[in-house]
């Protein structure tokens, strides 16, 4: 998922555009910001393994639900994102790591 995929989708879970609507163009920058910082955020926390223009699919949901409850003021709406960090957590331990070799003196 791109960054504008998920900002399309934090639209739309928020139920500013349907499917088929275009975003309007101030409604996509500041979504975009929020988009960014709940980026940044993650990054902090060390949940962040991704480009911003290449979400993983397996965080793609939970990474626009958090953004969604970021933005959702913006809109006047209510959005819950209960799990969705724990879901990243939880994709972030399962990504596959090259195996540590251990050096003995």
């Amino acid at each position: 998922m791109t960054r504008a995929e998920a900002i399309r989708q934090v639209l739309e879970n928020l139920r500013v555009i349907d499917a088929v609507s275009e975003p309007a163009a101030e409604d996509f920058v500041r979504v975009g910001r929020r988009v960014d910082q709940e980026r940044a955020r993650l990054m902090d926390k060390g949940l962040v393994w991704w480009d911003a223009d290449s979400i993983p699919d397996a965080v793609a949901g939970a990474f626009c639900d958090l953004a969604s409850v970021r933005s959702m003021t913006i809109f006047a709406k209510a959005y819950d994102a209960t799990g969705a960090e724990a879901m990243i957590a939880a994709a972030k331990s399962s990504e596959r790591r090259e195996p540590v070799r251990a050096t003995y003196f």
